[in-house]
């Protein structure tokens, strides 16, 4: 931050701050012992790549949100502002538009006029399984979830999602605001029960398109839990009740495009906890990893996986893939997380953690210098990305996000750009290891009840 005064600095000079740190988000969460003041993790939609304030000495931004999510924006430039300073109310008017208010008094009456969440009014309940996940009905939370097509919902529930919308603007890069007549679109909204009432404590979106030849698929959009209720298994309790939908709706699967890390480990642990409940699944990795007697084994060699000896192969095989669709409505790329994760506790079984690790190890860099081989061609300035269609080229994303989707998965991705056999060598490593790191923070051993 420049502190000189005005009449020291140049004219192209102003006093700048981190708009980051000089704004809080203030919510009603109905837990008096809760931190309720939050910073945001962005605000380059609002204020620029840079994000930062320029022109007002101290400023203390504050966005203060009620129950209902109507929200009043309290600004406090801590002094004079200087000519051509940051307009710091405008931006958060064009976000929140009607739902903002700058007077307190009219918030307030806003506020009273709110009462209570009428639950009938927001959605269908929605039932999560209760061996799906520990924890994945809200941890210590009471948590409601509940289902509707935002199109046809209730006014009182297209309001309060137009109110949540620009929310994401803080927490989720890239986000947009959904069009709420386009009938593709459903909500998932987690309630949660606390001493002041019922609060929002998360809420999902979900995207409908065309499944060939003649259903639909489902793409998980939005994912976004407010602070206060982050790390008590909402984000899991909202992945769960999305799939239920997704199932119910008779989708043919359900994607994810381009998740955070967290949502992704999130979604690891869910659909892996699934699958471990699917015995047909564990047989097919049990007889593939080579553990059931008489199987055909998938480890080239004999004795544990060492230095010199065949890649281990972990490609999913089609019909598994089929039928993970099918009756768990894991998409291809997902089945194929899940079905690496799952080799992976059974190696761990049969060859310790040290064989297990460079099993997978030998296989990822196999698969993914594979790729890079057949890519180099015309790629400049991209990476291999393993999606559903496998290993393709992509643009470099200009940053990570903080929650929800929007962000830089953790499957393998390595520049292919020319450069030194070492840097090469070096990328496709690092890839190895974060890949293993994310089948290794999901897996667990499976011990002798599954011998």
């Amino acid at each position: 931050m420049t502190t000189d005064p005005p009449s020291k600095r140049g004219r192209s000079e102003a006093v700048t701050h981190d708009a980051n740190e000089v704004i809080e988000l203030v919510f009603d969460v109905g837990m008096e012992s809760e931190e309720q003041a939050y910073n945001p993790d962005m605000c380059h939609q609002l204020f620029g790549e840079e994000e930062l304030i320029q022109g007002h000495p101290e400023p203390a931004i504050t966005l203060k949100l009620s129950a209902a999510f109507h929200a009043l924006l309290e600004v406090d430039s801590g002094g004079k502002k200087e000519p051509g300073a940051t307009d710091v109310v405008g931006p958060f008017k064009e976000a929140f538009s009607d739902a903002l208010f700058t007077d307190e008094e009219a918030f307030q009456r806003a506020a009273a006029q709110e009462g209570s969440l009428d639950v009938a009014a927001l959605g269908t309940p929605v039932s999560i399984p209760g061996d799906w996940a520990p924890g994945c009905a809200g941890g210590e939370l009471s948590l409601q979830l509940l289902a509707s097509s935002i199109a046809s919902a209730t006014p009182q529930l297209k309001a309060l999602h137009a109110r949540l919308q620009p929310l994401l603007l803080f927490y989720i890069d890239a986000a947009s605001m959904i069009d709420q007549e386009d009938d593709s679109w459903d909500l998932i909204l987690a309630l949660a029960e606390t001493p002041g009432g019922q609060r929002v404590a998360g809420f999902a979106t979900l995207y409908s398109f065309f499944g060939w030849p003649d259903s639909k698929r489902m793409r998980l959009s939005q994912v976004f839990v407010i602070p206060a209720f982050q790390k008590r298994g909402v984000g899991r309790a909202l992945l769960a009740a999305a799939t239920v939908h997704a199932q119910a709706a008779g989708a043919l699967d359900m994607t994810c495009e381009d998740p955070t890390e967290d949502l992704q480990r999130l979604r690891d642990r869910l659909d892996v906890q699934r699958a471990r409940h699917a015995p047909w699944l564990l047989e097919a990795a049990r007889r593939v990893s080579g553990l059931a007697p008489g199987a055909t084994t998938a480890l080239e060699g004999k004795g544990e996986v060492g230095e010199g000896q065949a890649a281990f192969h972990t490609t999913i095989p089609a019909d598994i893939t089929k039928r993970a669709r099918q009756e768990l409505c894991l998409c291809k790329q997902q089945a194929q997380r899940v079905w690496e994760v799952l080799l992976y506790e059974f190696l761990l079984d049969a060859k310790g953690q040290d064989g297990a690790d460079r099993a997978m190890q030998q296989a990822i860099r196999q698969k993914l210098s594979t790729a890079i081989s057949a890519a180099e061609t015309g790629s400049k300035g991209k990476v291999t990305q393993e999606t559903e269609s496998g290993f393709v080229l992509q643009k470099r994303r200009r940053r990570d996000a903080g929650l929800g989707v929007g962000g830089r998965p953790e499957t393998p991705s390595v520049p292919v750009e020319e450069g030194s056999a070492e840097a090469k060598a070096a990328a496709v490593e690092q890839a190895v290891e974060a890949r293993l790191d994310a089948i290794a923070s999901v897996a667990q051993r499976r011990g002798s009840t599954l011998a």
